[in-house]
């Protein structure tokens, strides 16, 4: 919700480009390829973020291991005034779950993997002067976001809206559209 609400006020100015890497070395779900089991959740965050589908899609899969399935992937979306893309693969040594959304005026930077400091705001920017363009670096502000498990912050979240009967962030219309995107 940090990240949503810093693209709503501004802090980053227009969003202009989004980037994930759900990468890890794991045994390959047996059910669908790499894009289905873990690029959906960076193009879920993505759509939340810019609150809207891409208007196009361009996607590279690779069956590595002849499964008949994509067992790393390359997807970029194209979301008008915003571009995004997602890389995915079953055979990278460690675990990397980050993600960074680029604007005019700054860069969130999140790793989802981590657990203090898992997001960070770059005041970098580049601007034109004298015909030609500059990059400015600035500082780098940690927030203070209390760490916590997504999963089971999900399974939280599910839990009191099962309990006081309300509607869930993401709901069933959230994962048709992700579906949608990857097909």
């Amino acid at each position: 919700d940090w990240i949503k609400a810093a693209i709503e006020k501004g802090t980053i100015g227009k969003p202009r480009w989004m980037e994930a890497r759900f990468l890890g070395f794991k045994r390959p779900r047996a059910d669908s390829g790499v894009s289905f089991a873990d690029s959906l959740h960076f193009i879920d965050l993505f759509n939340y973020l810019l609150g809207r589908l891409p208007r196009a899609v361009n996607a590279s899969f690779a069956d590595v291991l002849g499964r008949g399935m994509g067992d790393g992937s390359i997807i970029s979306l194209d979301y008008e005034d915003a571009f995004a893309s997602v890389q995915a693969t079953y055979f990278m040594p460690g675990k990397e779950r980050t993600g960074a959304r680029y604007g005019d005026e700054a860069t969130i930077v999140c790793d989802y993997a981590a657990g203090d400091g898992k997001i960070k705001l770059y005041k970098n920017r580049h601007y034109r002067e004298d015909g030609s363009w500059k990059a400015q670096e600035g500082e780098v502000i940690i927030p203070d976001i209390p760490a916590g498990e997504n999963l089971k912050l999900e399974l939280e979240e599910f839990l009191t809206c099962v309990a006081e009967r309300t509607r869930p962030r993401a709901d069933a219309r959230d994962g048709y559209n992700v579906v949608k995107v990857l097909e």
